[in-house]
C-alpha cells in the first residue's frame, strides 16, 4: 500500500492471475482490472477481469467469454466512448510480426 505521504510500502503477493501470461495488455476501468491477450509459451486470445477492491486488492478473477479475434501480445489499450481500443502489438503466434490492427470491445461483466 501507499502511505499518506505517497511513499510505497513493500511488495507482497496479493493474488494469482487466472492463467499464466507474459506481456499482456492491461487496462483499469470502473473498478475492474482487465488483462487482455499476452503470451504463455503459446498464443493467447484470452481476456480476464478482476474487481479492484479496497486498498487495490483484486477480489477474484474471471475469464471473459469474449476472446480476441487473434492472439495479441505487447499491444496498447485505451478507453474511448465506453469501449476499449486495442492498438497494434505483436502476433502472439508469430512473435516477429508487428500488427497494425485496431480492435474494439464494449466491456461487460456478467
Amino acid at each position: 500500500p501507499i502511505d499518506e505521504e505517497g511513499r510505497p510500502g513493500k511488495w507482497r503477493l496479493e493474488a494469482e492471475m487466472p492463467f499464466p501470461m507474459r506481456r499482456p495488455i492491461v487496462q483499469a476501468w470502473k473498478g475492474t482490472l482487465w488483462v487482455i491477450g499476452g503470451g504463455n509459451g503459446s498464443s493467447t486470445k484470452w481476456v480476464a477481469a478482476g474487481k479492484i477492491g479496497r486498498e487495490g486488492v483484486i477480489q477474484g478473477w474471471q475469464r471473459v467469454e469474449t476472446d480476441l479475434p487473434e492472439p495479441v501480445t505487447e499491444g496498447t489499450a485505451a478507453r474511448a466512448g465506453g469501449r476499449f481500443l486495442l492498438l497494434g502489438g505483436r502476433d502472439a503466434r508469430n512473435y516477429g510480426k508487428t500488427l497494425t490492427d485496431v480492435y474494439w470491445l464494449e466491456p461487460h461483466l456478467g
